[in-house]
């Protein structure tokens, strides 16, 4: 009896394809080169040693491998206007779990270096450390918080930044805690990052940001990030919105912008 695990695999191929415009699946057996290679988004930046996880992803889920090979050539093919880092974005988060490895192994930065220009550039790291974000594996973590500290690239920074948040751990907690202060370089993806984290501490520095604020397009930020975990207590996460925890953050922001 032929098992369902390739008809899945298939499926799953052309769902994706189909989403990014591309055509059928790849001639069998056909591995592209190591895509993964070309798109590091931080280079050396990334130093996390991620090669286990990528070793022991690619002997389990060899095909989300070439699929993330043939997702990013894809992308790469299309015309500029098209190439664009939500579609990319999209696309490879669909590989859902599996899709861990391949990308870990594109932020890893090993193999050879794809020339790319620096709008394409920028769009693919955008596409890589977002996707990583949703999928919310914490094997990615690691590698997202050396992202976010040390990312050339303050686009990238701001992504890291919010995907950490998603997770936000007592280290992601720290992290952006840390990098908070208005003297950080850091600091506005910090803000950003924070605005995405329902923990307590993120809510309660951010109101203390606030208030000490002087220039006018910061405070903006920092009320800007305040009203966005308002808004995530009733969307994203509203199992959070009243419990303890959840409640008292919509108190201590409601202190500070008014009730909402």
């Amino acid at each position: 009896m032929v098992g369902f695990g390739p008809m899945i695999r298939a499926f799953t191929l052309a769902c994706v394809l189909a989403l990014l415009g591309c055509e059928a699946a790849p001639e069998p057996g056909r591995h592209a080169e190591a895509v993964s290679a070309a798109v590091t988004p931080t280079g050396p930046a990334v130093d996390v040693d991620v090669r286990s996880i990528v070793r022991a992803e690619r002997a389990a889920h060899p095909d989300a491998f070439e699929l993330f090979d043939r997702i990013v050539r894809e992308w790469l093919d299309r015309r500029d206007v098209a190439r664009n880092e939500a579609l990319l974005s999209r696309g490879l988060r669909d590989l859902g779990d599996a899709g861990v490895g391949p990308m870990l192994d594109a932020v890893a930065g090993t193999g050879f270096a794809q020339p790319l220009d620096a709008r394409t550039q920028a769009a693919m790291h955008t596409a890589l450390v977002e996707a990583l974000g949703r999928i919310e594996d914490p094997r990615a973590l690691p590698a997202l918080r050396a992202i976010f500290e040390r990312a050339e690239q303050q686009s990238v920074r701001t992504v890291a930044a919010r995907a950490i948040a998603r997770t936000c751990g007592d280290l992601e907690l720290d992290l952006l805690l840390a990098h908070a202060e208005h003297a950080h370089p850091n600091a506005d993806a910090a803000i950003e990052g924070l605005g995405r984290c329902l923990r307590l501490p993120a809510a309660e520095r951010l109101v203390a940001l606030h208030e000490s604020a002087q220039d006018p397009a910061r405070k903006a930020a920092i009320a800007s990030a305040l009203r966005r975990i308002s808004s995530d207590l009733v969307w994203r996460a509203p199992s959070r919105r009243n419990d303890p925890e959840g409640a008292e953050i919509r108190k201590v922001v409601a202190r500070a912008l008014g009730p909402r």
